[in-house]
């Protein structure tokens, strides 16, 4: 809950001109802080590709703007706090590979995109097409201004910290019911051979593992600990936070409405085939 505060605090009083100022060019320096700020940025998926999409009307270029997305669903303050349950190196290595992630996401996904995707397409839609709620969706321009500056900003806080929390805790309920399977069911054995150390594999599986799951960054952090109780290696742990997020039938139908399936199905599979290999850089460097 003091993370999701953190989050709605955030969330109200960071301004989008700072992410827009980093999005205009492809260039490398760019594309990396695009992505640093995109993995520190209080947003769940939800929040992170309605965000995106409303750069995106702004002009924003495919490849910082997927590497903002691509690094902002893997991570952001509130899923590190919630990592240091596990331990500093695990939240170290999740901010890490995140950042990797995303950039090498933006340019592979996003020169995909640039071909695949027709920007004015896309530029049209409107917000609350996406969005869960365009009556309370700051992103969606659904408000008016005098609307939005009516209300009271610690009001507004509160109204964000209830949404996310509504949006997040019947998922983190699922990892937990899940953790507690896998702790009290699921040999010690069994999870070795398929996700420890031996098994070169581990990672290409981990990341498939939140496939029918919205674990939104940091929800995903019981069934982390769980699995890393029972011997998974660190690799395919890591796997598992990066892409468990992106990576799901969930987040599938809403990038569909924004990309299109062809988009969509392009982001994934790169999404899956980047975090399955960052974790086999990581069990090769553990």
């Amino acid at each position: 809950m003091l993370a999701v505060f953190i989050a709605a605090m955030l969330e109200e009083f960071l301004s989008t001109s700072i992410i827009e100022r980093f999005i205009g060019t492809a260039k490398p320096g760019a594309v990396f802080s695009a992505t640093v700020i995109g993995a520190l940025v209080p947003l769940c998926t939800c929040g992170m590709i309605p965000l995106s999409a409303s750069l995106k009307r702004k002009n924003a270029h495919w490849i910082p703007l997927i590497g903002f997305l691509t690094a902002g669903v893997a991570s952001s303050i509130p899923a590190l706090l919630l990592t240091l349950t596990i331990g500093l190196e695990m939240t170290l290595l999740r901010l890490a590979s995140a950042l990797v992630f995303g950039f090498v996401v933006a340019y592979v996904a996003g020169y995909f995109l640039t071909k695949h995707v027709e920007d004015e397409e896309v530029s049209k839609k409107e917000m609350h097409h996406i969005c869960k709620d365009p009556a309370v969706c700051d992103l969606c321009e659904h408000r008016s201004e005098k609307e939005l500056w009516s209300t009271p900003r610690w009001k507004e806080v509160l109204e964000d910290f209830t949404l996310t929390l509504k949006d997040f805790t019947p998922w983190l309920v699922v990892s937990i019911v899940a953790a507690a399977l896998i702790t009290a069911m699921v040999p010690e054995s069994f999870v070795q051979s398929v996700l420890g150390s031996k098994a070169f594999y581990g990672p290409f599986i981990g990341s498939l593992i939140g496939m029918p799951f919205y674990l939104c960054a940091g929800a995903d952090v019981p069934l982390v600990a769980a699995l890393f109780n029972k011997g998974a290696n660190i690799g395919t742990l890591v796997s598992i936070m990066t892409a468990a997020p992106t990576v799901n039938i969930p987040a599938a139908g809403v990038l569909s409405k924004w990309i299109g399936r062809k988009g969509a199905l392009i982001y994934l599979a790169v999404s899956w085939l980047v975090a399955s290999l960052v974790g086999v850089i990581v069990n090769l460097v553990y």
